[in-house]
């Protein structure tokens, strides 16, 4: 009893994966050359029996391997002519389907349905052109992963080129995006509930006898005597304030330039241990000393009275 299992096939949607399975399958029983030449008259009686008896059973395996209404396709066909007509209409529909699968695949967009939905979709068209064997390496889809990233995302595409060529595999930059969109996502929430406060007041700058200027790049801020006195850029929907770091001293205009120990006493003193980790969780570079010790911090662990719980709860940085 035959236990060789082919699928049937059912039209272009499953022809890539029975082409393949089939030519294996009469490779092994060594009836694959059957398909691939046309019968020679010119052989021996005894030759052309044998040959005969192998092209009828060619036929036997691929037809009834076939969807009933494929066969009035290559009905009086002999087994070569039927091989090179499934060839001749299910590999042009093939193609033709690679071609619109790489369009739909460069083409594609983010339309705001989060980012596990996307990367799935994105998925899924390279699995279907890779079912057309249409291969498609991680790289081409990690590329195409970051050029679609929603505009919060912007400074995700530089930050990810900064891991090490051999770390940046497809799970890790989904694990990556994953835990960015969440940390987004709770700072949206904490921009709402302060939102009366963070946002620049139009009408408030308007009543202090200032002039506003828009355009479609931003925004721009001028005095009575017509003075720009501050500008903005525009950011999706709405206008970021651009601010000039006239102090070292300041804390967004020095992130990039001090030492663990200047980081530890900004953020009040915290274990060292811990500076590094909110450090490395916003992607701040700092200058590293395992042996750094904070003399203030030794003195205050030095008292008789014990540290009283307090019951107050902080999760982000500056919430003290």
């Amino acid at each position: 009893m035959d236990k060789t299992i082919v699928i049937i096939l059912k039209g272009s949607e499953n022809w890539p994966v029975w082409k393949f399975r089939t030519v294996i399958a009469l490779k092994a029983k060594k009836l694959y050359d059957v398909v691939e030449n046309p019968r020679d008259e010119n052989v021996s009686k005894y030759d052309l029996s044998k040959w005969i008896k192998r092209d009828q059973l060619t036929q036997d395996f691929i037809v009834a391997k076939m969807n009933e209404g494929l066969i009035n396709h290559i009905l009086n066909f002999d087994t070569v002519h039927i091989w090179q007509k499934l060839l001749t209409v299910y590999d042009k529909k093939s193609e033709v389907k690679r071609t619109y699968g790489a369009i739909n695949f460069f083409n594609y967009e983010y339309e705001g349905q989060g980012l596990a939905a996307h990367v799935s979709s994105l998925e899924n068209i390279r699995n279907q052109l890779e079912q057309l064997d249409e291969d498609m390496s991680d790289r081409i889809l990690i590329t195409k992963m970051l050029m679609t990233l929603p505009n919060e995302f912007s400074h995700f595409a530089s930050a990810w080129e900064s891991v090490d060529k051999n770390k940046q595999t497809l799970n890790k930059l989904m694990l990556r995006l994953l835990i960015e969109e969440e940390c987004i996502k709770s700072q949206g929430a904490d921009d709402k509930r302060g939102v009366f406060v963070n946002l620049f007041s139009i009408s408030t700058t308007v009543e202090k006898a200032l002039k506003m200027s828009f355009n479609e790049f931003g925004c721009r801020v001028f005095d009575a005597n017509g003075n720009c006195c501050a500008t903005s850029v525009k950011r999706g929907k709405l206008f970021e304030m651009q601010f000039n770091i006239k102090s070292s001293s300041l804390l967004a205009g020095g992130q990039k330039q001090f030492g663990l120990k200047e980081w530890q006493q900004r953020l009040a003193h915290q274990n060292f241990r811990q500076v590094r980790l909110v450090l490395k969780r916003f992607d701040i570079d700092f200058k590293d000393n395992e042996d750094e010790c904070c003399a203030s911090c030794l003195e205050r662990k030095q008292h008789r009275f014990p540290f009283y719980s307090n019951t107050t709860k902080y999760n982000n940085v500056g919430e003290m």
